[in-house]
């Protein structure tokens, strides 16, 4: 089937298509002439997408789960993690606005500052271009990747996963890890 066809049934416009594809979200064939083939699967995948996007799952999380870095499982528990801290910064939110309510601007300045200052600042956002550069902390527990913009030193996009590595000792306390599983996990992130 055309790109125009797998538009009007998902209702995903061909660049984002494009773009999917580029991420290597999608499994597009070619036929005999090159020209890109689409078929059910991959309306199927635009209508994953689709779902999980609106579950605020993110591309990275996505693509780590179509590369089987990640489980489905591990994804949907990671974005359920990520929403509980999302309602935690909520009501930190309302209870700073009810502060600038109740107190002014000036007194929640003086209460608010340092921290909110700090927040705002790690938490911007840019678009990367250039060369970048890859930085790997590598846990017992979980896994994160940081993809930075050498020209702009920020973050690209950031992956963290779950290590899978625990292994169950003889006795109930102790902690060990697999670290060939580890290891395998850093070479697929």
């Amino acid at each position: 089937m055309r790109i125009s066809d797998v538009e009007k049934q998902t209702g995903v416009t061909r660049k984002t298509i494009r773009f999917y594809e580029a991420k290597g979200l999608l499994t597009v064939s070619r036929s005999l002439n090159s020209y890109r083939d689409y078929d059910e699967t991959v309306v199927s995948e635009i209508r994953q997408i689709i779902v999980l996007r609106k579950a605020g799952v993110g591309l990275s999380d996505i693509q780590l789960w179509r590369n089987q870095v990640i489980s489905y499982p591990e994804m949907i528990n990671k974005r359920l993690y990520e929403l509980r801290n999302e309602a935690d910064t909520a009501s930190d939110q309302i209870s700073l606005c009810r502060t600038l309510l109740d107190d002014g601007l000036e007194q929640a300045v003086g209460q608010h500052y340092h921290e909110t200052f700090t927040e705002v600042v790690s938490s911007a956002e840019s678009d990367a271009a250039g060369d970048l550069s890859i930085g790997i902390d590598i846990g017992t527990t979980t896994i994160s990747a940081a993809v930075l913009s050498l020209e702009t030193a920020r973050a690209v996009s950031t992956y963290t996963i779950n290590s899978e590595a625990g292994v169950e000792g003889s006795r109930p306390w102790e902690r060990m890890q697999d670290a060939e599983k580890i290891l395998d996990r850093v070479e697929k992130l």
